[in-house]
């Protein structure tokens, strides 16, 4: 941290340095046209860049300033910039994880009745989920993780359910210390092993994850078996 800091300092001095010495150069390069202006040295050069770099900072300061009292509450402060609220916010909420993960058994029934509908929506199409999660006749609602962030679950359509096990459901890693569940093309529903990023340019093509184990006495389900398509 001390190094940073020390780097940054220096490379702020040795530019302040250069930019007077430019000054100087391009003053006295002017006395060519204009012999009234007085020549001056590296002192003078570097007294006048430290007052116009006060004096630009004071009118950026001042601009600043405006720009909160037109918009109060619009900007935060993030480092030594500001950034938009609504990009920090959404930054924030994208690398928030939830501490109060909800139980195995909500997370997992609710895999189960996207299941059932989606199974029924398969039939009516050659055995194919929809390409579009609209067509499964799911609420709303229930295309949402539980949990207080509503994050949806990803999607996959124009699967074959007689083919080859791929996930057709799966969970965003945003539950801590516990792996995202998918739903396979099989019926099963399994841990995911390769966790889903948020930012991810293209998610597996197929799981290599591992059964569901039984949780605690509380929250205790029946091992899940592959439903018929």
């Amino acid at each position: 941290m001390v190094s940073a800091r020390f780097d940054v300092i220096s490379f702020f001095l040795l530019g302040f340095l250069i930019a007077s010495f430019v000054m100087r150069w391009v003053w006295n390069s002017l006395r060519k046209d204009w012999p009234r202006l007085p020549e001056i040295g590296y002192r003078t050069a570097l007294a006048g860049m430290f007052v116009w770099g006060v004096a630009a900072l004071l009118i950026l300061t001042m601009i600043s300033g405006a720009r909160e009292l037109m918009t109060p509450g619009a900007w935060k402060k993030v480092g030594l910039t500001y950034q938009l609220s609504q990009e920090v916010d959404a930054e924030e909420a994208r690398n928030r994880i939830i501490v109060d993960v909800p139980s195995m058994a909500s997370r997992v029934g609710r895999l189960q009745e996207i299941r059932r509908e989606l199974w029924s929506a398969a039939e009516a199409n050659g055995g194919r989920t929809p390409a579009d999660r609209k067509l499964v006749k799911v609420p709303v609602d229930h295309w949402q993780m539980p949990g207080e962030m509503g994050v949806e679950y990803e999607y996959r359509g124009d699967v074959d359910l007689g083919g080859e096990p791929k996930w057709v459901v799966l969970e965003w890693a945003i539950y801590s210390d516990s792996p995202p569940l998918e739903l396979l093309s099989d019926g099963s529903i399994r841990v995911h092993d390769v966790l889903p990023a948020a930012k991810a340019e293209a998610l597996p093509e197929q799981s290599s994850g591992t059964p569901i184990q039984p949780v605690d006495a509380d929250d205790a389900i029946n091992p899940i078996e592959s439903e018929g398509q």
